[in-house]
């Protein structure tokens, strides 16, 4: 089993990775990772940020919403919705790990869409960690794994501290440069 300090630290890296993301609405990332058997670490065994797919003739992740689409509560871009062909964080993540996947662990800034689900479902993932909420959670309780949330803030303040610490490393390098002159 992973320290939760390395799933804290594969969330800040797949919110990292969201960054990424073209979409407007809500940038996701998404892990896959594998426990190390000799360190007991995380191996990281693909990665993903929604997106159009490699190739579409548009870059633009949104599309008018249908008149029945139902926001989440407070979303300010209520007028849009995700356009049929993004290709979802958890999809792209799971597509680079492959066959590794089976019993691998997943973390992602959200929860999974129901279509998301059935692919994790289907690769045998055994636990899924998220952040944030997806405005659908119905089809959560046919999960064949184990869903766990992490508090934003924990992750937060990982972010925090490794910003302190690329500081620090960028002082020590300004430090090395000036030495050499």
């Amino acid at each position: 089993m992973l320290k939760h300090e390395h799933i804290v630290g594969a969330l800040a890296t797949a919110f990292t990775i969201a960054q990424h993301s073209p979409s407007e609405r809500r940038k996701v990332g998404a892990v896959v990772i594998a426990r190390d058997a000799v360190e007991n670490r995380p191996h990281i065994l693909g990665w993903g940020a929604n997106g159009m797919p490699t190739g579409h003739q548009t870059n633009c992740c949104e599309i008018p919403a249908p008149s029945d689409y139902v926001p989440y509560a407070g979303d300010p871009h209520a007028g849009l919705a995700t356009h049929p062909d993004v290709v979802h964080a958890e999809r792209r993540a799971l597509r680079q790990a492959g066959d590794r996947a089976k019993n691998a662990i997943v973390v992602c800034t959200d929860t999974p869409c129901p279509d998301c689900m059935a692919e994790l479902n289907a690769r045998g993932i055994s636990q899924f960690y998220y952040m944030f909420d997806y405005r659908l959670q119905g089809h959560l309780a046919d999960a064949q794994f184990e869903i766990i949330r992490i508090e934003p803030s924990e992750v937060y303040s990982f972010l925090s501290r490794a910003a302190h610490a690329f500081e620090a490393r960028l002082q020590l390098q300004s430090q090395f440069e000036g030495d050499k002159q």
